[in-house]
């Protein structure tokens, strides 16, 4: 018996898994017996297409009965669940083989089908009963579950957290979880994840374990999340929307003696309490003038605001000027940002090579890497304007000479124009070598890049390898050995910004939060 037919207001439903329905026609079969109160209790048939999670009468939905459908219309008095509606009411006399076409809408679509069983206020009788049902037509397209969504590992002390869960994989997926649930989380044994930590529940939850599974199989996705005090979280953007680390240094590209350059820098509060700002500075100016606007004296939780940071060259060379943020957040309280930059009298092109870990190497310097093995290798180089003039390549342009011990192929740039740096981004072109030492020990061999850099043209640098430890070399060079540069020249103001840069980068990856 699917469900008696009692004497009160009652609605009893039954409900298939969900089912990938291929293409073309769908015809769905079963056996129905039925005694119910003849005009006022019945039994529907309904189908959610797509599977989400609305219901619509088999008919409505645009299904055809071929044989035994509806045979009456249950009342509208007596508060039946399905009142007004057409149904199977009455007496069936046995079992009866129903014959449906599915709506078009099913085709190539995931559904569920449902027969609804629905009693009035008064009177009532034996039931309906269900038996044999078949879905015949093409298969749908069965694939294994693939979870798209990423869980939150972060919770915060009085914040809801909530994640739901989502997924590809035909038929539609069912999920389930497992793990140690602390009391203030709970799974709401569908697909969401929630709850609110409170003072006592800091620390870590998990590991936590998703399950997706359908007929084609199983995905999984493993999770911790950590709890922590409410707090405040401040972070900064360039206006290349790139991060900035406190006490890192920001480079000013294409300056010019006497002409103002502005940037927007974002200040995101990615805490859940208000960020307050208790002071902009600009400390320790080197042959410039500068003027901040903004931000505000508060960042909402999860919100944002704008620094502007207007600076002035007053001589040609470098300078520099230092901003401070004195804020709230417990472990970034002073937000230091150190910019530097060369001024030009007038605009020309300025033509900076960066080695494979990002390190400006010096026109006619020497990048070294020892333990690099008897194997081809390949490194990337980048090709950088920091002018504000088209800089254009000549040539290969990327040429390779005097070669010892190895051989070498370049891939070229894709395009010899590099246009004009902006005040806060450089114009860049990749490169790369790839390597092979044809004999154990030390090799070598020159770089020449043709470029119209009226004092860099060509630059050219000395590749100096070991396929084993070397004399010399060091820094974090890609392989097995390391990199580094070496000039008579010494460094150039965008050497030392970039050393600058990764040890900030170093300072600022100890120091983040979890």
């Amino acid at each position: 018996m699917f469900a008696n037919d009692v004497g009160s207001v009652a609605d009893r439903v039954l409900v298939t898994p969900t089912v990938a329905i291929g293409t073309g026609t769908h015809t769905l079969t079963f056996n129905l017996s039925y005694a119910t109160e003849s005009g006022f209790d019945g039994c529907v048939l309904e189908i959610d297409v797509g599977v989400t999670g609305t219901f619509s009468d088999i008919i409505t939905a645009g299904g055809t009965f071929n044989a035994n459908g509806y045979n009456g219309t249950i009342s509208t008095s007596f508060s039946s669940p399905i009142l007004g509606r057409s149904a199977w009411t009455g007496n069936s006399g046995g079992y009866v083989a129903v014959d449906v076409t599915l709506p078009a809408s099913a085709a190539s679509s995931n559904v569920q089908l449902r027969w609804r069983m629905a009693s009035d206020s008064s009177i009532g009788s034996t039931g309906v009963d269900l038996d044999d049902v078949l879905l015949v037509g093409p298969a749908g397209p069965v694939s294994a579950p693939a979870i798209t969504s990423s869980a939150p590992t972060n919770a915060f002390v009085g914040t809801t957290y909530s994640y739901t869960v989502t997924a590809t994989g035909s038929p539609a997926p069912t999920f389930g979880i497992t793990g140690t649930l602390p009391a203030w989380l709970t799974w709401d044994g569908t697909d969401t994840l929630s709850g609110t930590p409170a003072a006592g529940d800091v620390g870590t939850v998990g590991p936590l374990t998703i399950t997706a599974t359908n007929t084609a199989g199983t995905d999984t996705e493993v999770f911790s999340i950590t709890v922590s005090p409410s707090a405040p979280e401040i972070d900064i953007q360039d206006p290349n929307a790139t991060a900035v680390a406190s006490g890192s240094t920001v480079g000013v590209y294409a300056a010019l003696v006497a002409t103002a350059s502005t940037g927007n820098f974002n200040i995101d509060n990615n805490g859940n309490v208000t960020l307050n700002i208790t002071s902009t500075t600009t400390t320790n100016m080197v042959n410039c003038t500068t003027s901040n606007t903004g931000p505000g004296a508060t960042i909402a939780a999860s919100g944002s605001d704008t620094l502007a940071i207007s600076v002035t060259p007053t001589a040609a060379g470098a300078f520099s000027f230092t901003v401070t943020i004195v804020n709230n957040d417990s472990d970034e309280g002073t937000y230091v940002l150190n910019f530097a930059g060369e001024a030009k009298a007038a605009a020309d092109n300025e033509i900076v090579v960066l080695n494979p870990t990002g390190g400006d190497i010096a026109n006619g310097g020497t990048l070294s890497e020892n333990n690099t093995g008897t194997l081809a290798f390949n490194r990337a180089f980048t090709v950088r304007n920091i002018g504000g003039t088209t800089l254009t390549l000549s040539g290969g342009p990327i040429a390779i000479s005097a070669l010892n011990n190895c051989t070498v192929t370049p891939t070229q740039p894709a395009s010899s124009s590099l246009g004009g740096a902006g005040t806060w981004l450089p114009t860049d072109e990749a490169f790369s070598l790839n390597i092979t030492p044809t004999a154990a020990g030390a090799f070598s061999f020159l770089v020449t890049i043709g470029n119209d850099d009226a004092d860099e043209a060509p630059f050219t640098f000395t590749f100096s390898g070991n396929t084993a430890g070397g004399g010399s070399g060091g820094g974090g060079g890609g392989g097995g050995g390391g990199c580094s540069t070496d000039s008579s020249n010494g460094l150039s103001i965008f050497a030392l910004l970039g050393i600058l840069s990764m040890l900030a980068i170093s300072i600022r990856m100890r120091g983040s939060k979890a």
